[in-house]
């Protein structure tokens, strides 16, 4: 399955298709549905409840980007720091957290063109 989902650990989301991966999530989760063993790219091996926690990892980076934009396609630091405080708290003591921050830009100018 490799890094489409991650098992406690945070994700990488600077190419800005968060939209894409979640759409992908919801496809996965149907045909991988049944199946013993997962393996995500960072983690241990799971269910398909690996896929539904990515998604909610994604949806939560997702609005703590749209709120603090606000509209814009990019985040000013105050803003930056506020979001990586909120999924610090999604996910609390998770690994990889330096990949918090990558994605602020990206993700803020991929939900401004959704918006348009």
């Amino acid at each position: 399955m490799g890094d489409v989902a991650f098992d406690g650990t945070h994700a990488y989301t600077a190419d800005g298709h968060t939209g894409a991966w979640l759409a992908n999530l919801e496809r996965l989760t149907a045909d991988l549905n049944g199946l013993s063993a997962l393996y995500p790219g960072h983690g241990k091996p799971g269910r398909v409840e690996l896929l539904a926690a990515q998604r909610t990892y994604v949806l939560a980076y997702r609005e703590a980007v749209r709120d603090l934009a606000d509209g814009g396609s990019t985040l000013n630091d105050d803003a930056k720091r506020q979001r990586e405080a909120r999924m610090a708290q999604a996910l609390p003591g998770a690994p990889l957290g330096w990949l918090v921050p990558l994605g602020a830009d990206a993700v803020a100018a991929e939900l401004a063109t959704e918006a348009s």
